[in-house]
């Protein structure tokens, strides 16, 4: 849901005519962190899918180490950026789903039944098999934390039905706040301004 509400966010700056305030507001550091981590996912996700079995089990054997790689990427960029508003609570929703994830072996458990019920049963049998990096199936014996896990379906009409967490939204809380508190002036810019013209 991070695209969308970040799509929204950009629609939300355009339309109320205050996008320079964002620009002057929002100074991100370490923008290759998060890059990265996608990255580190995408490229073991190809593994997996496309990878010998020796190399599935090697990422298998590794796959919690691997996970705290990619989150310690995210928890490093959101701790540089702690200082812009709306920051804290993006990083609030990550540590809730290493929480569950970390509870897990490294996996966010999965509630397929949507999956399932709308026909994506390639996408419920691997997350079964446990071929989608950093997901499994929840498993009613041995998921813990599983009220933090992705159990909250977002079903059509959405345009883009997924799963999700509860970390997932109060992500997508904090990046409407990232855009929605730093359309506001910026009170440090004017008193600079103000001693620069004095």
């Amino acid at each position: 849901m991070l695209i969308e509400t970040t799509i929204l966010g950009l629609l939300i700056a355009v339309v109320s005519n205050r996008w320079h305030h964002l620009v002057e507001n929002v100074k991100i550091k370490g923008v290759w962190l998060p890059f990265l981590a996608f990255v580190v996912e995408a490229g073991i996700q190809i593994a997996l899918n496309r990878g010998s079995d020796d190399l599935r089990g090697l990422i298998f054997d590794y796959e919690l180490t691997l996970m705290v790689l990619v989150y310690s990427l995210l928890v490093a960029f959101f701790a540089l950026n702690l200082k812009t508003p709306g920051v804290a609570m993006l990083l609030v929703g990550v540590v809730l789903n290493m929480i569950v994830i970390f509870s897990n072996n490294g996996k966010m458990p999965v509630d397929i039944d949507m999956a399932v019920s709308y026909g994506f049963t390639h996408t419920a049998q691997q997350l079964k098999s446990g071929l989608v990096f950093g997901h499994s199936a929840i498993n009613a014996e041995t998921t813990k934390l599983a009220f933090l896990a992705d159990i909250l379906h977002l079903r059509p009409p959405y345009p883009m039905p997924k799963s999700v967490s509860l970390g997932d939204l109060v992500m997508d809380v904090g990046v409407l706040m990232v855009f929605v508190l730093n359309l506001r002036e910026n009170p440090n810019a004017l008193e600079e301004e103000e001693t620069h013209v004095y």
